[in-house]
């Protein structure tokens, strides 16, 4: 937005409504942002090509999902084993916590008393 701005000496505002308002200069505007990706996606081959490992690793985990380079997190118990969840441990927790709640509220209201 800046560069246009710049090369058609407005402000960025103005630039921006004008991208706004207009087709054939929101059209210019997404063909100036393709650019600069394209720009982009050519540094990335070529640092694929020097055999820059952080890139590679990146790219294939991106570009490669289909082929499966993808970073998978495994979400298990022991030694891969499935994780157990025991739904009466939560509903002993849950009806203690009332319990507790509810010995408080009767414990204010006998010291509150009568008003």
């Amino acid at each position: 937005m800046t560069l246009i701005a710049k090369r058609v000496g407005c402000a960025w505002n103005t630039a921006k409504k004008y991208i706004d308002t207009y087709q054939t200069i929101t059209r210019a505007y997404e063909n100036e942002c393709e650019s600069v990706l394209d720009l982009a996606e050519m540094k990335v081959i070529e640092s694929l090509k020097a055999g820059d490992g952080p890139m590679l690793r990146y790219y294939l985990s991106t570009k490669g999902k289909r082929r499966g380079y993808v970073e998978r997190q495994e979400h298990t118990g022991a030694e891969g084993a499935p994780i157990e969840v025991s739904i009466g441990d939560i509903r002993e927790q849950l009806i203690d916590r009332i319990n507790r709640i509810a010995a408080r509220d009767e414990a204010d209201s006998a010291h509150s008393g009568p008003e």
